[in-house]
């Protein structure tokens, strides 16, 4: 068997253990039997459509702890950092000191200077607004540039190692499903922030705020649960996870089940396209009481159209479903 494949096997056999630290720390010392470097940064971003990167988790290998911090405030001024916002097609190869210099930034150069950064090989998924991008930083001391050898290997790697990624974080929230009853979960970061959530979890953020996008919504979320370990709204509940600094889980509240049973009868069969006339008949009451328990309903929900009762109603039920023990 070649370096390339035990690499590969390798990769996938660190995702079925442990934390996401502990496999990306395992990931790195595979890296390194098929390629020559370093200093490695394995990174995960949130790409937002102004453009702008936001990156949400970060480890490092052969660098200093203090590399990231120095280096987000420069973030936005690296044309290296758009060009992965672009979506690069192949690896990124550049003399960091040269290439700063020669583009007239000085505070990166510094920067590059600071931290002995030389040759540097980039690469990363195509990044998609609203979803979680990885991405790989390698670096390499002297003058020697990467050889287009282990170019064309990262390019093959990369998709292997960021799948394994994946599989790794769904691991760690699956871990935390299995007994019952079933929450929805989501995986912080060091700074504790969402940097991985289940569907179910997503459907529970769309529920308590249907009109909003969900990474905003997170960001509510995630100050909410670093400043009170909690989070409580209108229709779900967030807390952390006893003995667990990571991981959060989601569920429905109480006034979840806001509309009395009869009301939910009445909303359901309106917000289906039953007219008044037709909802009354089915349940045996008037039109006048069908209207009546329809404004109460909306005044409850803080809705005004059937538009957004008919969401409010399919995402319930979503989110009902999918918290429901096996």
């Amino acid at each position: 068997m070649n370096t390339f494949s035990r690499a590969l096997l390798g990769i996938y056999r660190e995702s079925t253990k442990g934390s996401l630290h502990e496999f990306q720390a395992a990931a790195v010392q595979v890296l390194h039997d098929c390629l020559d470097f370093d200093a490695v940064v394995l990174g995960g971003s949130q790409f937002y459509s102004n453009p702008d990167l936001y990156i949400m988790s970060a480890h490092i290998d052969g660098l200093p702890r203090t590399f990231m911090d120095d280096y987000i405030p420069l973030l936005s001024r690296d044309p290296i950092m758009k060009s992965l916002l672009a979506g690069l097609g192949r690896p990124l190869k550049l003399d960091l000191q040269y290439f700063y210099e020669n583009c007239g930034l000085s505070r990166l150069a510094d920067f590059a200077h600071l931290y002995k950064l030389h040759q540097m090989m980039i690469f990363g998924d195509i990044p998609c607004p609203g979803i979680p991008t990885r991405w790989i930083m390698l670096f390499k001391d002297g003058a020697a540039a990467f050889p287009e050898a282990e170019e064309r290997r990262l390019a093959h790697l990369w998709p292997h190692l960021s799948q394994a990624t994946s599989m790794c974080d769904e691991r760690g929230v699956m871990l935390r499903n299995l007994v019952p009853p079933r929450f929805a979960s989501a995986l912080l970061n060091d700074c504790g922030e969402i940097r991985y959530a289940d569907l179910r979890f997503l459907e529970l953020l769309r529920l308590e705020w249907p009109e909003r996008d969900v990474s905003g919504v997170a960001k509510l979320v995630q100050e909410q649960l670093l400043q009170a370990h909690a989070f409580r709204g209108k229709f779900i509940e967030i807390s952390m996870v006893p003995e667990s600094e990571s991981v959060c889980q989601a569920r429905p509240t109480a006034s979840f089940t806001i509309m009395t049973p009869r009301e939910t009868l009445v909303a359901r069969r309106f917000a289906a396209g039953l007219s008044h006339k037709e909802v009354a008949r089915e349940l045996g009451i008037s039109p006048n009481t069908v209207r009546t328990q329809l404004t109460n309903v909306y005044a409850k929900l803080k809705l005004h159209d059937k538009g957004a009762l008919a969401n409010y109603l399919m995402l319930q039920s979503a989110a009902a479903s999918s918290c429901r023990p096996n």
